[in-house]
C-alpha cells in the first residue's frame, strides 16, 4: 500500500503523494501554500526569518511537545503526522490578530517587517513552553516566561532595521517579573503617566492557540497498528526512507537499490545549513524510526544518549535536578555542559539538530563542534556502528579516525559522571604523596569565545576543564590529582586533549609559577592550521582559558576583581565574562579564596537590557506628529504583508539563478556544466548572447553611465554574473547555478587592480563632476604655520560592509502583449530599473511596468544594485515568454552586491599645544570597485562628514580607484559614516600625542556658528538651528559623563582583566532634499488613495505620508474633528502611474513625499474650500462622507499630483545629534560589552517620534555592526568570503547596549524645513563611532595597565581597526598578557635566569656548590635574616624555588621525583634552607624557639621544600631554630620522618655552620651526644670547622657501639655519593678554565639591574591621586640628592657582602645610586649632593626636587635583629629637612619593613628598595620613566611594631602598606611629571 505524507498547516490538513524529498518545509509554505509568513533570508538556519512552530503528538501519552524549528533546513518528509504553525496560524486580518502581533504593533517593534514572523514564532514557542511548566500561574494576562527568558526568546533570530531594543521589550511586556514602567514607547500607555498595567496590554492566554488539531491526533491513532506492521515506515515512493531498526537499516544501505545510490542520512538536516548542498541526494534515510538512536539511559556510570536525541533534549535532561541519583559534583557538571549547549546555534536548530549528527561533522567535516569539546572533557565515550562491527570508543579516539564513511552510524553518546571519570584515570605520575585533608573536589568549567555570547555562531576557541584536586597536609594548597583539558574551535582538525599539559599538571601544587609552566607547554601544542584566521589570538584565547580556570584556584590571585557601583550602568556590569567562562565550582575549595558565589555573580549573563526614550509631542498639526504605529505593521507580524516573493508564482513560472565568476579579470573560454543530476533539472541558460536585436548589454543605466548585465568574453571582477540559469524551481536553478563550470584564460591580460595602491600606480580612477566636487577651506599653509606641532602622513584603513537586508535580491518578471514586461522588484529605483530593462529589451520606457509595494530592508543596497537582478530577470522572461523570477540566495547576494566603500586614508594635521587644530589635509583613496555607481558623490559627503569640527583649513585629495572588485555602492551614510571616523580618528590622535582626554579636544574643535558658517556655506541655517553646543552640555549632564568618567578611573584601577572605557561623539549631517512627486485621490466612498516616489523600505515613509495626507486635508475642518487617518491608504509605486518617482535615499525621501502629498492635499483643500462653505452656509455642519458625495455630484476633480522642487535656499540642512557610550572589554578574550548608550538627535518636530525613534537606534546599531563586529573578508581574487550567516556577524540581541537611553531633541520651528521636521535615517549610524572610540579608551586602560611588561612603549598611540573586533581588542590589549603578568607576579623565569647567571660565576671559580636559595618564610621581620626570605607567603616563596632549576638545570620529564639532579658543567648543586621553620621563631629571635602546630609548620613553613625537592634539589641544610622547644638539628621526626621518608627526598641532609654543637643548650657541652642526636635524626653531611677530629672518634665509637647503626650511615655515604656523582665532580674534580668569562659578566650585571628595577614597590606617588609626582624629569634647573644611603655602595648591598656583616663605603665594583642619577639625568641638570644637608642648604637653593635614599646599615643573622625596626638616624632627620621644603621622592634602603608611618605625609613619592646590590641604575631605570614601577609587596608592611608579628590573613590585619601593594607608572622616559597610576593587588616583584 502506498504510503501519503500527512500533516498540518495552521490546523489544514494536508496530504501527499508525491514529494521531492529535498524538498524543505519552507519552500512548500512558500510554493504549495497560501501561507507566506515564514520567510528565507538565509537558507543557513542563522537568521530566524523562517521561525515556524512544529508540533508532535504521542499517541499514548496523549501528549503534545511544541518547539520552534528552522523551515528552511526541515526536510518536509521528516514531518509526517506532525502539525506547523505560522505567524498566519497565530493571528491574521479575518481572524484577529494575535496578542503578539498587537503588541509588535504597539511597541513599534517592526521596520520593514521581513524578520517579523520569525521573530513572532520563536517568542510563541518561548511562551508556549514556558507556560507548560509547573511554575506558579503568572497575574491574568501575563505568561510564566521570566523577562531574562523572554529577552533570549529571539536571541537567534536577526533583524537590520530596529535595533532589536522594541523587540525586546514586546518579549518582555509578557514577563510578569517585568516592570512595566521601564518599557519603551508604546501606544498602550503614555510613559510616566503611572497607568502601565497589564490589562491596557493585549491579552495573553496560552490556551487561545490549538497547536495540533484533533482530525490529526484521530489520524495518528488509526494509524498505529497499520504502521506497526510495516517494517519501514518511511514514504518509499518519494524515496524517503525511515527504518525501525540497525539492521533494518543495514538490510537498506547493503541492498542494491542503495549500494549505487547518492544516500543520505538525516535526522534534523540541520547540518545542510553548515556545508551547502551542491548536489541532489537520490535516496533520504531518516533515522529518527529507530528506537535505539533516541533512547536516553541513566545508570550508576553516567548518561547515555542516543544519537539521534536533539541538543534540546539532552540539554532539557542534564539540567535535571534529580536529588536522589546525583551527587551535587554531578549535577554542576551536567548543568555546565548544559549551559555550555545553551550557547550552541539557536533555539530552533537545537530543537532539530542531534547531538550524534554534530559529532559526526566534527569528526568528518572537521566542524568546529562546541558539543565535542565539552563531551570530551568530560571523558565521554560514544557507541559506533561500522558496516562490519560495532565499536565502543573514548571520543578523543573516534575524534582521531579517519573521516567516517556514509555506512557509518554513531549509535549513541555515554557522558559519564565526573567522579568516576576522574577515578579510572587518575594518577600522580610520580609525584610526591601526601595525606589530603579532605575529600577530592570535581572542577568543571567550560569556554567560548565567539562574536556573539548568546551562540549563534562559531567559536574562535571553545574549551572544557575537568580537574580533580585535593588539598594536602603540607600547605594546605590544592594539588591535581587529575585533569583534563580539552580545546577545539581554534584551527584544528578537531577537539583535542592538551596531554602534555596534563601531564605536567599531575600531581603538582596549584600555583603561578606551575601555571606559568603549564601555559608554556600550551602554546607548544595549541598551534592552529596554517592559513587558520587570527591563529595567534587563537592561541592566546587558550592560554587566557587556562588562566580563567586557575586563577580562582591560586591564592594571590583569587581576590576577585570589584565591580564599582556606577549608577545606572552598572546593571550591566558583565555578563558572563564576555564571551568567557560557563563557570562553576562544584564544591567550595579548601581555602577562603575561592568564592564560588562570589565568581558567579561576577559572571552572571541573565542581565536585562534597559532603555528610556525621552520625546516631545507635537500638536500644532495633528495627527503629525503623534508617534502613532507603522502603517501595516500588523500585517508585517502576522505574515500577510506582501513582498515581491510573496507575490503568487504565475502559471508555468520559471526560476533563474546567478552563474558567477570567480576571477577578477580573465577571458571566458566556456561555460560547461558538471554532469550530475541537478543540471538536467535546468531548463536553459541566458548569457550576453540573447540579449534582443536592438537591447543592450546593460544591467545598471543611469546618469553617472552604465555597467553591463552579464560578462561578455571578459570578467572584470570576482562575483560578476556571467549570465543566469533557468530552471522549473527556484531550488533547481540555484544547484544547477553550482554546477557551472567557467574556463578561464588570462593570456595577454595584466594583472587585476586588487589594491588602491595598484590604482594609483596604474592611474586607474574614476572622474569625479566638477559639480560634485567638494571645496577647501582656509589656508591650510598657513594653518600649519600657525601649528604648535604637527602628525604627518599618519594612516587609517577602512573595510566595506554588506548590506545585510533580510530579503536579499529579488524580481518577477511577467511578460505582457505587445512587447510589453511587467516587472515587480524590491527596488529603491524603480524608474532606474524601468530605464534600464527598456535599454537592455530594445524597447521603449512605456512598454516596461515597474512596480514596488515595499522592501524587506535596503540601506542603499536595494538602489542601483537591485537592478541588474531586475534586468536579468526581465530578460529572461522577454526571451522565454514565460514568467520568471528570482531570489537570490544569500551567498550570491553577498559576492554580488558590493558594500560600503573602503578606503585608505592618510593625513597631516597641525594643532596648538592645548588642542585646537589649525590645520589638516587628508589624501583618500576609496575603492570603488569595477563600475562607477553611486561613487562619484563619496567626495562630496566625506569631506561634509569630515567638516563636523573647525580644523582652521581644510584641505583634500580624494580619488576614486577603479579596481577589479565588485561594485561598490551607496550603504545608509555613504562616505558620511567613513568621513566622520577620519574625524575621530585625527582627534583621537591629537589627544593621544597631546596626553590629553580626546574629548576635552573634540570639545575644543567644536564649531562655534560662525566657523560653522564658514565650513557649512549655503546649508548651516539660522544660529538658533546650531543645537549641537547645548545637545553636548544636556547631554553630558543628563547622561552624568564626568561622574561616570572618574568612576570609570576608578573601576579600571581596580580591575586587572576588565577595562572600560567611555566617549562622547557628536556628528553634523548635512543632507539634501530632492524633487518628489505626491499624488492624492479621493474616491467616491470618502477613503483616500495616495502614491508618492518615495518606497517604503521600513522607515515608516507611508506611515508619515498618511499622517500628513490626514492632517492637511483634516484643515478644511480646524476643529479636528474629522478624523481622517484611517481613511487614507499608501499603495504600491508604480512606475506607470507616478513619474518621475526618483530614488529612496538620503534619508529625505519622507519629508519630501510628505511635502509633495501636502501640496496636493492643499490644492484639493482649495477646490473643496468653496463647496463645503457653500454646503455649511445651506445645512449647517457637514461630514467628510458629505461634502466628498457632494463633489463627485458637481465633478469636483478629487486627485491631485504634485511634483514638488525644494526651493535653492532650503534644498540642503544640516542635522545635529551626539552620543555617550561607554564600554567594558575583556582583556582576555577581547570581548567588548556595550554597557551603556545615551544618544540625544535633533529630529526638529518630529513627524511621527515613534517612526523617528526606531530609526536612530536602527541606524546606532547597524553603526555598531560596521565599527564593531561585521568582518567584510575577501580572497585573493577579490572573491567576498564572508557570504553568509556563518561568516558575517551582524548585531544581535546580545551585542548591543545593555542600556540604550535615547532623546529626541525638539528644537522647535524651522521655517524652511516641512512642518518644521528634519531627517532621522542615516545620521544616528555615524554616533556608533562613540562605541569605537569607549572601545579604545578601555583598551588604552588595559596597554596602560600592562605597559611595564613590555617596555617604554606609548599605551595610546595605536590605530584601532575598523571592525573592532575580539581578535583586533585583544591584540591590542596584548595577546601575551597573561604570562607577563605572571611572569612580573614572581617573575619565576628570571628567578631562574638569576639562577643559571649565579651557577656560572660559581661554578667559574671551581665550586660546585652553593648554599642557596634560602625558603624560610618570614613572618616576623624583626628577624635579623628576613631580608633572606622572599616572602611572608609561602606561595610566593614556593614560586621562587624556580630558583632551583636556574642553578641546576630543568629536571628531564620522566626522572624520578625526589632525586637530586645538576644537568652539567655549567650548573651547581643547591641546597634549600633553613629547614624547617626558620622565619616563624618567637619574636622574631634568630636561632630561636618557633611555636606553631605542626599542621601550621606544614601549611606555612613545609610547602616551598616540596616544590625544591620536585625540582630535584640537591641537599637541604637544616634550621639553627627548635620547633616546640626541639632542637631542628635533632629532631628525627621531621628530618628522617617527613623529610625523607614522607617527601621522599633523596639528597642528602647538611648541618648548619656547627650546628650539631648547638643540639645542647650550652654549644658543645656533651659533644658526643650532640653527633649522636644530629646523626640519628638523619643529617647526612656535618659542617665541623674546627674539631672535626672529635667530630670522627665520637662518630666512629657511636658506630662501633651500635649506637648509631652502620645502615645510617651507609645511607648518608649513599646520599652524598649520589650527589657528587651527579654534579660529575669524580669525572671534573678541577675548575674548568673555560668558564673564565663569566665572572662579572656584563649580562650578569644587566640581568642584576632588571631584578632590581622589577623588585622596587613605589608606595606612594604624589600628595593626591590626580598628583602623580613620578616618573622625574631628566631635565631640570637644579636637584638634590641627599642620605646615607645614596652614596654608599657598601650599604646598597647590605650583609654577606665582601664580609659576614657587610659594611660601608665603595667595598666592590659597581653604580651607586648618586652615580646612577648623574648618568640618567639631563646634562644641563646642576647636581647638587649632600649626605645630610641642613636647612640652610635646602633653602638657600632652588631646588626642582630632592632624591632621599635612606634605609638601614648592613648586617647578618643575629646582629641584624631588631625589636624596634626603627629607621636610623640621620634618616628621619634627612627627611624632615628635605622633604618639609621641597618636593622629593624618598628611597628606602633595607631588608624589610621599617617604620616609616610618621614621614609618609611628609613625602611625595615613597619608594622600598630591597638592598639594590651593585646596581644602583636599576632605581633610575624607574625614576625617570624608562620602565614603569611594576613591584608588589611581598610581605605587610606595618604601622607599628607593636602589631608585629602581623600577616596577611591575620584577625587584626591593619597594615600601613597591604601584602601586595604597589603602585604602577607606565614607562614615559621622563619627558613630564604626570603619569597614570592603578593599584593591582596580588603582584610581587623580585626580591
Amino acid at each position: 500500500m502506498a504510503r501519503k505524507l500527512v500533516f498540518a498547516v495552521n490546523g489544514e490538513r494536508f496530504e501527499l503523494a508525491e514529494v521531492d524529498p529535498s524538498t524543505t518545509l519552507l519552500e512548500f509554505l512558500r510554493t504549495q501554500t497560501r501561507f507566506r509568513g515564514p520567510k528565507l533570508g538565509c537558507g543557513e538556519g542563522g537568521c530566524g526569518a523562517c521561525v515556524v512552530l512544529l508540533s508532535t503528538y504521542h499517541p499514548v501519552s496523549e501528549q503534545v511537545k511544541e518547539f520552534s524549528i528552522s523551515s528552511c533546513l526541515t526536510l518536509l518528509c521528516s514531518i509526517n503526522f506532525c502539525s506547523v504553525t505560522t505567524s498566519e496560524g497565530l493571528g491574521n486580518s479575518e481572524d484577529g490578530f494575535h496578542p503578539i502581533h498587537q503588541r509588535f504593533a504597539g511597541f513599534h517593534a517592526s521596520q520593514c517587517g521581513f524578520c517579523t514572523p520569525g521573530m513572532c514564532m520563536s517568542l510563541f514557542s518561548a511562551l508556549t513552553n514556558a507556560d507548560k511548566t509547573s511554575r506558579p500561574e503568572p497575574p491574568g494576562g501575563f505568561s510564566k516566561i521570566t523577562k531574562t527568558e523572554a529577552e533570549k526568546a529571539i536571541a537567534g533570530n536577526l533583524c537590520r532595521c530596529t535595533g532589536y531594543r522594541p523587540i525586546v521589550d514586546v518579549c518582555k511586556s509578557f514577563a510578569a517579573d517585568v516592570d512595566l514602567e521601564d518599557l519603551g514607547l508604546n501606544t498602550f500607555w503614555k510613559k510616566g503617566n503611572k497607568d502601565a498595567t497589564v490589562c491596557r496590554l493585549p491579552c495573553h492566554s496560552h490556551k487561545r492557540i490549538c497547536t495540533f488539531p484533533e482530525f490529526l491526533k484521530s489520524e495518528i491513532k488509526s494509524s498505529m497498528d497499520i504502521l506497526d506492521n510495516f517494517k519501514n515506515t518511511g514514504l518509499p515512493e518519494c524515496q524517503w526512507y525511515r527504518p525501525t531498526s540497525i539492521e533494518e537499516l543495514y538490510e537498506l544501505l547493503n541492498s542494491d537499490a542503495f549500494l549505487e545510490s547518492h544516500v543520505k542520512l538525516v535526522v534534523g538536516n540541520t547540518g545542510s545549513g553548515v556545508y551547502k548542498e551542491n548536489d541532489v541526494y537520490d535516496k533520504y534515510i531518516d533515522l529518527k524510526g529507530i528506537p535505539e538512536l533516541s533512547v536516553i539511559r541513566r545508570d550508576s556510570g553516567g548518561v547515555s544518549f542516543g544519537a539521534a536525541v536533539t541538543i534540546s533534549m539532552a540539554i532539557e535532561v542534564l539540567k535535571q535536578k534529580n536529588e536522589s541519583e546525583l551527587h551535587s559534583d554531578e549535577r554542576l557538571v551536567f548543568s555546565k555542559i548544559a549551559d555550555h549547549m545553551d550557547k550552541v546555534a539557536t533555539p530552533f536548530i537545537r530543537n532539530m539538530a542531534s547531538l550524534g549528527g554534530n559529532l559526526i561533522m566534527a569528526q568528518r567535516s572537521q566542524f568546529a563542534s562546541d558539543v565535542a569539546t565539552i563531551l570530551l572533557a568530560a571523558g565521554s565515550t560514544i557507541c559506533l556502528q561500522t558496516a562490519s562491527e560495532r565499536l565502543v570508543l573514548p571520543l578523543e579516539e573516534f575524534l582521531q579516525r579517519p573521516p567516517c564513511d556514509d555506512r557509518t552510524v554513531l549509535i549513541s553518546i555515554h557522558v559519564p559522571f565526573s567522579t568516576s571519570v576522574m577515578e579510572s584515570s587518575s594518577g600522580a605520575n610520580g609525584c610526591i604523596d601526601s595525606e589530603p585533608t579532605k575529600e577530592a573536589d570535581i572542577l568543571f568549567e567550560t569556554y567560548r569565545a565567539a562574536p556573539r555570547p548568546l551562540g549563534n555562531a562559531i567559536a574562535y576557541v571553545n574549551s572544557a576543564f575537568l580537574a580533580h584536586v585535593t588539598s594536602y597536609n603540607i600547605s594546605g594548597d590544592l594539588v591535581i590529582h587529575n585533569i583534563h583539558l580539552a580545546f577545539g574551535a581554534y584551527g584544528s582538525e578537531h577537539a583535542v586533549r592538551a596531554r602534555k599539559v596534563e601531564n605536567f599538571l599531575v600531581g603538582k601544587p596549584v600555583t603561578a609559577c606551575v601555571l606559568l609552566g603549564a601555559i608554556k607547554l600550551l602554546k607548544e601544542t595549541i598551534i592552529p592550521n596554517e592559513h587558520t584566521p587570527h591563529s595567534r589570538y587563537r592561541s592566546s584565547l587558550a592560554i587566557a582559558f587556562l588562566f580563567k580556570f586557575f586563577q580562582p584556584l591560586l591564592k594571590d590571585l583569587s581576590v576577585p576583581e570589584k565591580n564599582v557601583q556606577m549608577s545606572v550602568s552598572s546593571a550591566a556590569a558583565t555578563i558572563e565574562n564576555s564571551n568567557g567562562c560557563i563557570s562553576g565550582f562544584a564544591d567550595d575549595l579548601p581555602h577562603k579564596a575561592l568564592n564560588v558565589k562570589q565568581l558567579d555573580q561576577v559572571n552572571n549573563p541573565d542581565l536585562i537590557l534597559s532603555s528610556e526614550q525621552t520625546v516631545e509631542f507635537c500638536k500644532d498639526y495633528h495627527p503629525v506628529g503623534d508617534p502613532i504605529k507603522k502603517t501595516g505593521v500588523e500585517l508585517q507580524a502576522s505574515g500577510e504583508a506582501i513582498y515581491v516573493d510573496d507575490i503568487p508564482s504565475p502559471k508555468n513560472c520559471l526560476y533563474g539563478a546567478f552563474v558567477n565568476s570567480t576571477r577578477p579579470l580573465a577571458h571566458i573560454k566556456g561555460i560547461k556544466f558538471k554532469s550530475t543530476s541537478s543540471p538536467q533539472k535546468a531548463f536553459t541558460f541566458i548569457g550576453a548572447d540573447d540579449i534582443p536585436k536592438g537591447g543592450q548589454n546593460v544591467g545598471l543605466s543611469w546618469i553617472f553611465g552604465t555597467e553591463s548585465l552579464f560578462a561578455h568574453s571578459l570578467t572584470e571582477c570576482a562575483g560578476q554574473p556571467l549570465g543566469i540559469v533557468i530552471a522549473e524551481t527556484q531550488r533547481q536553478a540555484s544547484m544547477a547555478a553550482k554546477q557551472a563550470d567557467v574556463q578561464y584564460c588570462t593570456d595577454n591580460l595584466e594583472p587585476p587592480i586588487l589594491s588602491v595602491e595598484d590604482a594609483v600606480r596604474r592611474s586607474s580612477f574614476f572622474k569625479v563632476p566638477p559639480f560634485l566636487c567638494p571645496q577647501k577651506v582656509g589656508d591650510l599653509s598657513k594653518g600649519m604655520a600657525e601649528a604648535d606641532h604637527k602628525i604627518l602622513s599618519a594612516e587609517v584603513k577602512l573595510g566595506s560592509q554588506y548590506y545585510f537586508y533580510m530579503e536579499t535580491q529579488t524580481a518577477l518578471a511577467i511578460p505582457d502583449e505587445d512587447n510589453c514586461i511587467l516587472v515587480y522588484s524590491s527596488t529603491q529605483c524603480p524608474e532606474m530599473a524601468q530605464d534600464t530593462i527598456a535599454k537592455c529589451l530594445g524597447i521603449p520606457a512605456h512598454n516596461v511596468r515597474v512596480i514596488t509595494r515595499r522592501v524587506g530592508g535596503g540601506f542603499g543596497g536595494k538602489g542601483p544594485r537591485s537592478v541588474p537582478v531586475a534586468t536579468a530577470c526581465a530578460l529572461a522572461a522577454f526571451r522565454l515568454r514565460r514568467p520568471v523570477r528570482m531570489y537570490l540566495d544569500r551567498k550570491t547576494d553577498m559576492i554580488m552586491t558590493g558594500g560600503r566603500h573602503p578606503m585608505h586614508i592618510n593625513y597631516s594635521v597641525g594643532f596648538k599645544s592645548d588642542g585646537k587644530i589649525t590645520a589638516l589635509h587628508v589624501d583618500i583613496l576609496v575603492n570603488a570597485g569595477i563600475t562607477v555607481d553611486v561613487s562619484v558623490i563619496m567626495p562630496q559627503n566625506m569631506v561634509s562628514a569630515l567638516k563636523k569640527y573647525n580644523w582652521g583649513a581644510l584641505s583634500f585629495d580624494i580619488r576614486l580607484c577603479k579596481t577589479n572588485f565588485s561594485t561598490k555602492s551607496a550603504m545608509r551614510g555613504p562616505g558620511e559614516v567613513q568621513g566622520s571616523f577620519i574625524a575621530e580618528s585625527v582627534i583621537e590622535h591629537v589627544a593621544s600625542f597631546l596626553s590629553m582626554d580626546a574629548n576635552s579636544v573634540r570639545k575644543k574643535n567644536l564649531h562655534t556658528y560662525d566657523s560653522l558658517m564658514l565650513f557649512y556655506e549655503g546649508s548651516a541655517g539660522d544660529a538658533p538651528e546650531y543645537t549641537l553646543p547645548a545637545m553636548i552640555d544636556g547631554l553630558a549632564s543628563s547622561a552624568s559623563y564626568f561622574d561616570r568618567l572618574e568612576i570609570i578611573r576608578h573601576f579600571n584601577s581596580c580591575n586587572k582583566w576588565r577595562k572600560r572605557g567611555i566617549s562622547l561623539v557628536p556628528v553634523v549631517y548635512q543632507v539634501t532634499l530632492r524633487p518628489t512627486p505626491g499624488k492624492v485621490s479621493i474616491l467616491t466612498d470618502g477613503s483616500i488613495v495616495v502614491e508618492v516616489g518615495g518606497i517604503e523600505i521600513g522607515q515608516g515613509l507611508w506611515t508619515k505620508v498618511k499622517q500628513m495626507t490626514a492632517f492637511a486635508l483634516g484643515q478644511l475642518w480646524g476643529d479636528g474633528s474629522q478624523n481622517l487617518l484611517d481613511r487614507v491608504r499608501i499603495i504600491q509605486a508604480d512606475t506607470l502611474s507616478l513619474v518621475q518617482g526618483g530614488f529612496t535615499a538620503g534619508s529625505t525621501t519622507s519629508e519630501a513625499s510628505c511635502e509633495a502629498v501636502r501640496l496636493s492635499c492643499n490644492v484639493l483643500v482649495d477646490r473643496l474650500k468653496s463647496l463645503k462653505q457653500s454646503l455649511e452656509d445651506k445645512i449647517g455642519s457637514i461630514s467628510w462622507d458629505t461634502l466628498i458625495f457632494q463633489a463627485n455630484m458637481q465633478s469636483v476633480n478629487l486627485s491631485e499630483r504634485t511634483y514638488w522642487v525644494p526651493e535653492d535656499a532650503s534644498i540642503s540642512y544640516l542635522n545635529f545629534g551626539a552620543a555617550i557610550s561607554e564600554v567594558e572589554v575583556d582583556v582576555l578574550t577581547g570581548a567588548t560589552i556595550i554597557l551603556r548608550t545615551d544618544l540625544t538627535y535633533d529630529c526638529g518636530q518630529s513627524l511621527n517620534p515613534a517612526v523617528d525613534l526606531g530609526q536612530i537606534e536602527g541606524a546606532f546599531v547597524q553603526g555598531i555592526g560596521f565599527f564593531m563586529c561585521e568582518e567584510y573578508l575577501e580572497n585573493s581574487d577579490g572573491l567576498v568570503i564572508s557570504d553568509g550567516t556563518w561568516t558575517y556577524k551582524i548585531p544581535t540581541i546580545d551585542t548591543i547596549p545593555r542600556q540604550f537611553n535615547v532623546k529626541l531633541w525638539n528644537s522647535g520651528h524651522h521655517e524652511k524645513r516641512v512642518l518644521s521636521s528634519k531627517a532621522s535615517g542615516e545620521p544616528p549610524l555615524v554616533l556608533a563611532c562613540s562605541i569605537h572610540s569607549a572601545t579604545r579608551e578601555a583598551i588604552i586602560a588595559a596597554r596602560m595597565e600592562f605597559s611595564s611588561a613590555t617596555g617604554p612603549d606609548s599605551s595610546s598611540s595605536f590605530q584601532l581597526e575598523v571592525p573592532a573586533t575580539m581578535p583586533v581588542v585583544k591584540e591590542l590589549c596584548g595577546l601575551d598578557n597573561v604570562e607577563k603578568y605572571l611572569e612580573n607576579l614572581v617573575d619565576p623565569e628570571l628567578v631562574k635566569r638569576i639562577g643559571a647567571a649565579t651557577a656560572l660565576e660559581v661554578r667559574a671559580t671551581g665550586i660546585p656548590y652553593v648554599f642557596a636559595p634560602c625558603i624560610a618564610v618570614c613572618r616576623d621581620p624583626r628577624w635579623g635574616r628576613c631580608y633572606e626570605s622572599y616572602s611572608e607567603d609561602h606561595n610566593i616563596v614556593q614560586q621562587m624555588t624556580e630558583i632551583i632549576p636556574g642553578l641546576q638545570g630543568d629536571v628531564p620529564a620522566k626522572y624520578r621525583k625526589g632525586v637530586p639532579y645538576v644537568s652539567g658543567k655549567e650548573k651547581v648543586a643547591a641546597c634549600a634552607k633553613h629547614y624547617v621553620g626558620d622565619g616563624g621563631t618567637h619574636n622574631g629571635i634568630n636561632e630561636n624557639n618557633t611555636i606553631l602546630n605542626r599542621a601550621g609548620l606544614l601549611s606555612i613553613h613545609m610547602p616551598a621544600y616540596l616544590n625544591s625537592i620536585i625540582k630535584g634539589v640537591s641537599t637541604i641544610m637544616v634550621s639553627y631554630s627548635s620547633w616546640n622547644g626541639v632542637k631542628m638539628h635533632a629532631n628525627r621526626d621531621l628530618v628522617t620522618g617527613y623529610l625523607k621518608n614522607t617527601l621522599r627526598f633523596r639528597g642528602f641532609v647538611i648541618s648548619d655552620w656547627q650546628g650539631i654543637d648547638r643540639i645542647t643548650s650550652s654549644p658543645g657541652a656533651n659533644y658526643t651526644y650532640s653527633v649522636q642526636a644530629g646523626i640519628s635524626a638523619g643529617i647526612d653531611m656535618v659542617m665541623v670547622p674546627y674539631n672535626y677530629s672529635e667530630f670522627i672518634n665520637d662518630l666512629t665509637s657511636l658506630v662501633k657501639k651500635n649506637v648509631i647503626p652502620l645502615s645510617r650511615i651507609d645511607d648518608a655515604v649513599g646520599r652524598i655519593l649520589r650527589v657528587k656523582f651527579t654534579i660529575g665532580l669524580f669525572e671534573n674534580p678541577l675548575a674548568d678554565l673555560s668558564l673564565v668569562d663569566q665572572l662579572g659578566k656584563k649580562e650578569h650585571r644587566d640581568l642584576a639591574r632588571e631584578a632590581v628595577r622589577k623588585s622596587l614597590v613605589l608606595l606612594k606617588n604624589g600628595k593626591s591621586t590626580n598628583d602623580s609626582f613620578l616618573p622625574l624629569p631628566r631635565k631640570a634647573a637644579k636637584i638634590l640628592i641627599a642620605g646615607s644611603h645614596a652614596n654608599n655602595l657598601g650599604y646598597q648591598c647590605g650583609g654577606w657582602t665582601i664580609e659576614w656583616q657587610g659594611d660601608s663605603g665603595n667595598i666592590t665594583v659597581g653604580t651607586t645610586i648618586l652615580d646612577a642619577v648623574r648618568s640618567s639625568i639631563d646634562p644641563s641638570t646642576e647636581v647638587v649632593y649632600s649626605e645630610n644637608p641642613d636647612s640652610n642648604i635646602v633653602k638657600g637653593n632652588d631646588f626642582s626636587y630632592a632624591i632621599v635614599v635612606v634605609g638601614e646599615p648592613p648586617y647578618t643573622e643575629t646582629a641584624g635583629d631588631n625589636l624596634n625596626l626603627e629607621l636610623p638616624d640621620p634618616g628621619p632627620s634627612i627627611i624632615q629637612t628635605v622633604c618639609g621644603t621641597i618636593k622629593c621622592v624618598v628611597i628606602i634602603i633595607s631588608g624589610r619593613p621599617v617604620v616609616i608611618e610618621p614621614y609618609v605625609p611628609l613625602v611625595d613619592a615613597l619608594v622600598a628598595a630591597w638592598l639594590p646590590g651593585s646596581e644602583g641604575q636599576g632605581l633610575t631605570d624607574v625614576l625617570f620613566g624608562d620602565y614603569g614601577f611594576t613591584g608588589k609587596l611581598s610581605r605587610t608592611w606595618f604601622k607599628s611594631v607593636d602589631q608585629l608579628p602581623m600577616n596577611v590573613g591575620d584577625k587584626h590585619y591593619d597594615p600601613l602598606f597591604p601584602f601586595g601593594f604597589g603602585l604602577t607608572t607606565k614607562p614615559t622616559s621622563g619627558r613630564s611629571f604626570s603619569s597614570n597610576l592603578r593599584i593591582v593587588k596580588h603582584m610581587k616583584g623580585s626580591n
